[in-house]
């Protein structure tokens, strides 16, 4: 006789951790233009990933008051997708206005194992160099010093000090954020402290 029952299959494997994870959260309203990326909520604060090869992406937010005198920015730069393929770079940007061409990127090339200063557009403007022996998924602190007044940018990715003299005059800085370029990143809240420098 057959009969009508449900069949019952049982998995002997323990569940996902992960399953039914919630989607992460859209970040893109904390900033005023984004642009070549997508943002997220991330553990560290918020992740970035690139749209395409070869676009780099923004994520600017315009300050209600334009910094002055000696500034300070510190974030965290951490690889979310380790072994990818991806360039696994990522830099805290700043400027006086939301174009890439005006922008100055201070970051990590993961992979390559660089810190480095960006000037102008992230892949047709100059940069300086520093070695930084670094793994993928190990997060940087970095730390970016710009003296309004000498004109100068100064990057601290852990120890490693890469110095830089603005090519474009810098007055004030209008817009801070992050960039990346054919990367998925997670990146800390950016803190900002300014000091008047007395001349």
């Amino acid at each position: 006789a057959v009969v009508n029952r449900p069949i019952c299959i049982t998995w002997n494997q323990p569940e996902d951790p992960d399953y039914l994870t919630p989607l992460p959260e859209s970040k893109e309203s904390d900033f005023t233009s984004v642009s070549g990326c997508g943002v997220v909520s991330s553990p560290l604060g918020y992740r970035v990933t690139s749209k395409r090869k070869g676009l780099a992406g923004l994520v600017l937010k315009e300050l209600a008051s334009p910094l002055t005198g000696k500034v300070t920015l510190k974030t965290t730069v951490q690889s979310s997708v380790q072994k990818s393929g991806l360039l696994n770079n990522g830099y805290l940007v700043l400027g006086n206005g939301p174009q890439d061409k005006q922008l100055v990127k201070c970051g990590v090339r993961i992979q390559a194992g660089q810190a480095l200063i960006a000037q102008g557009a992230l892949n047709k403007g100059t940069a300086k160099r520093a070695d930084l022996p670094i793994e993928d998924g190990q997060p940087v602190q970095i730390t970016v010093v710009i003296d309004l007044s000498e004109q100068m940018v100064t990057m601290t990715a852990d120890k490693v000090i890469v110095e830089v003299k603005l090519e474009q005059p810098l007055e004030s800085i209008k817009h801070v954020g992050y960039a990346v370029d054919n990367a998925v990143i997670d990146f800390a809240p950016i803190e900002i402290a300014t000091e008047v420098v007395k001349r």
